[in-house]
Formats: C-alpha cells, sequence, structure tokens
C-alpha cells in the first residue's frame, strides 16, 4: 500500500486513533484496509485490536480471505487462529454444514491463497 491508495477515512481512522485510543470504522473494508495501515505504520496497539476484532467474526465465509490479509499485513495472531480454524474445521470448510456440495468450496481467490498456504505449512510439519 503506497500513500497515493489511502483513502481518507482511513487515513483519518489511523489519526483519530493515534490521538484518542478509539477506533470508529464505518464497516468490515475499512477494518481490513486499517490493519495493512497500521502494518505499515508499525501501529502495533491498533493491529491487536483489530486483529481481535477480526478473530471473533472468524467464519466459513471470511476465512480465506482474512488468511491471506493476515499474511498481508504480517498479522500473526490471525493467521494463526484462521490456520487453527482451517485445520480444525477442514472437512467442513469443504462442505459447510446445511448446504449442498459445491466445487470449489468457496469460488473467491482467497482459497487458493489458503490451500498453497496450508498445502505447504502441512508439508513442513509432517515431512
Amino acid at each position: 500500500m503506497t500513500s497515493s491508495e489511502i483513502r481518507y477515512a482511513i487515513f483519518t481512522s489511523l489519526m483519530r486513533y493515534l490521538y484518542t485510543d478509539e477506533m470508529e470504522l464505518e464497516n468490515d473494508e475499512d477494518r481490513l484496509d486499517l490493519l495493512v495501515l497500521a502494518n505499515l505504520y508499525s501501529v502495533e496497539s491498533l493491529k491487536k485490536l483489530i486483529e481481535d476484532d477480526l478473530m471473533q467474526s472468524l467464519d466459513f465465509e471470511n476465512v480465506s480471505c482474512l488468511f491471506a490479509l493476515a499474511d498481508t499485513a504480517n498479522a500473526l495472531n490471525l493467521r494463526r487462529k484462521c490456520l487453527h480454524f482451517i485445520t480444525g474445521t477442514q472437512s467442513t470448510l469443504i462442505n459447510p454444514p446445511n448446504q449442498p456440495q459445491q466445487e470449489p468450496p468457496n469460488q473467491s481467490p482467497c482459497w487458493l491463497v489458503v490451500l498453497i498456504h496450508f498445502n505447504s505449512w502441512s508439508l513442513r510439519v509432517f515431512v
């Protein structure tokens, strides 16, 4: 992320947090952008706050994109939580409850990132 890619609302949220220790965001996309910005400027307390918030909302729908974002934003706790979620529910991720069989489990390109990371992680652990 370069300075020209930072939206005004996100930069304002960062400044507000630095001066007040309060985080006010309009939507989930803003939280994700603010996490990347907090990483860029090494605002660890804000990163932790956003990571904790995102970990509370982790589910089948967002785990793949949050995992990819965790790598981008160097959010290690979020990354660990996503991996734990994936490994603990891998059969359910392929066939989510109360839904018909589907291939692939999610059309999101984030799934490719998760599968690549998960497979390389598995190889390191089990080989």
